[in-house]
């Protein structure tokens, strides 16, 4: 699924990674008294759309990703009434994709550390989720052919106001991880 197109003039490398490329997974934690009998959940993002922009130099990347909100899917072998109960407050409650349907990540600045097979990438920019915007910054590092890496974010730093029943006594935890895996990238 991974195009590259390389621009002779500019020697500028693009490449969009999509679905099969990239996996983006989203984990939540329960917290509170009775944490015990809540879900610690992952989700994996279905539809998505990474687009690499490099100049062929050392720091001269950037990254645009585009998550379609509505294709989040479960992971976490729950029963079905529950699946389909999460789900519903996911959409409903949390993240309402018929108004921000999508979430999307652009980045500001991108510094490659080391070469080969164990390189890193300091990443930082900008986090769209639901209609509100907040930088973040994450470390991407290589693992032989493919890049890893994860960024926690606060839900109230974007307007989200974390899942709680029984008075508070069992909560989703405000810090939700990101996870990301992409195959190797050019350059």
């Amino acid at each position: 699924m991974c195009h590259r197109t390389i621009s002779a003039m500019s020697r500028t490398q693009r490449s969009s990674f999509g679905p099969g490329d990239v996996e983006v997974v989203v984990l939540t934690t329960s917290t509170g008294p009775l944490a015990r009998l809540g879900h610690d959940l992952s989700f994996r993002v279905a539809r998505l759309q990474v687009d690499v922009t490099s100049d062929g130099g050392e720091d001269g990347a950037e990254v645009e990703a585009t998550l379609q909100v509505d294709s989040l899917e479960l992971l976490s072998p729950v029963s079905d009434r529950d699946r389909a109960d999460i789900m519903k407050r996911v959409r409903k409650d949390v993240l309402r994709p018929k108004r921000w349907p999508e979430i999307r990540f652009r980045s500001s600045r991108i510094f490659k550390h080391g070469e080969g097979e164990h390189a890193r990438l300091s990443v930082a920019g900008d986090l769209t989720l639901c209609g509100t915007t907040r930088p973040v910054s994450f470390e991407v590092i290589r693992d032989r052919n493919e890049w890893g890496g994860q960024v926690v974010i606060r839900q109230p730093d974007f307007g989200i106001k974390p899942f709680k029943v029984a008075f508070g006594g069992l909560r989703v935890s405000p810090e939700v991880t990101i996870q990301l895996r992409t195959p190797s990238l050019p350059g």
